[in-house]
């Protein structure tokens, strides 16, 4: 299994959770690009995937792996846009008729940026020249109304922005305030605009989703749930490490932030897996997949996970 090491994955990496009947050699890596390359490979039976890059695979009719509703990254995207502080952008609107740079149209942190462009904001995404950096790994059907510009090789989306060939850019990278001090957020108050979001949708949107390869679930079809708990078991621990890190971790309101997190899911498990409890969330990714022009259709959500793990 090849993971990112998070603080709800470290008791599987650690070897303090294991599955009983399943030997299992996990593989840490952070390097999000580099562990999708290796996953897609085929070298690994379990590995963390971009998620709207899953739904793009099985569109293409790729049924090598298949997803178990574990979601082993989940990130709020308000806060990843960014303008220069010239303040040539002064909001969302003003970026009709401008110049907008991605990493690529699909990359899962710019479908729910966009949606939220489009959905909170009134943004016309088809009055947009977009520029992305990260070539087309395989043909897809364009919409009409898509703008999209292919960036030279080598070029640096933060680069783009600066030197002003841009006038605002959405990436899954954090800029501001440190790395770019001279760059800004889109959204100065995107904190406050993603518990807004969080209180009218109940999304905390999806960015990985957990793969395992179908000849092993075809196999065993218990590998699925059985992956399930042990994912599950890892985050409690990671949960009850926390508990302890409110009272050490080097942090002023860590404490309080926790409580904040609880108190707006209603309990303890503010990183939700589980098919049932996380259904809309990725039906919405979808949605937006489809409005984007990524898909052609909505798909019924159970489609993209094995069967098995659907009553989890």
């Amino acid at each position: 299994m090849l993971v990112g090491r998070y603080d709800r994955t470290a008791a599987l990496l650690d070897g303090l959770v294991s599955i009983p009947g399943i030997e299992l050699e996990v593989t840490a890596d952070n390097d999000d690009p580099r562990r999708q390359r290796a996953g897609l490979s085929g070298r690994y039976d379990i590995w963390e995937a971009y998620a709207g890059r899953y739904l793009l695979d099985r569109e293409a009719g790729l049924r090598d792996y298949v997803a178990i509703p574990v979601f082993p990254k989940r990130t709020f995207r308000h806060g990843s846009m960014y303008v220069r502080r010239d303040g040539s952008v002064p909001g969302p609107v003003a970026l009709h008729g401008r110049r907008v740079g991605i990493q690529h149209w699909s990359t899962t942190a710019a479908i729910w940026a966009k949606g939220i462009l489009a959905e909170e904001h009134g943004v016309d995404l088809g009055s947009i020249d977009w520029v992305q950096t990260s070539p087309d790994e395989r043909p897809w059907r364009r919409p009409a109304w898509l703008r999209l510009d292919q960036a030279p090789p080598g070029v640096d989306l933060a680069t783009l922005l600066q030197e002003g060939v841009v006038d605002a850019a959405i990436t899954s990278q954090a800029w501001v305030p440190h790395e770019h001090p001279d760059l800004a957020f889109l959204l100065p108050d995107y904190g406050e605009r993603e518990r807004a979001y969080f209180r009218r949708t109940s999304i905390f949107p999806i960015m990985h989703v957990l793969l395992v390869r179908a000849s092993v679930l075809e196999a065993d079809p218990t590998v699925g749930p059985r992956l399930f708990a042990a994912w599950m078991e890892a985050k409690e621990r990671g949960y009850e490490r926390m508990e302890r890190e409110r009272l050490i971790v080097s942090s002023m309101w860590f404490g309080d932030l926790l409580e904040e997190e609880r108190m707006a899911v209603g309990g303890r498990d503010t990183y939700p897996y589980g098919f049932q409890r996380s259904r809309h969330e990725f039906a919405k990714l979808i949605d937006l997949a489809v409005d984007q022009g990524l898909l052609p259709a909505a798909r019924p959500v159970e489609t993209y996970f094995h069967p098995a793990t659907i009553a989890l």
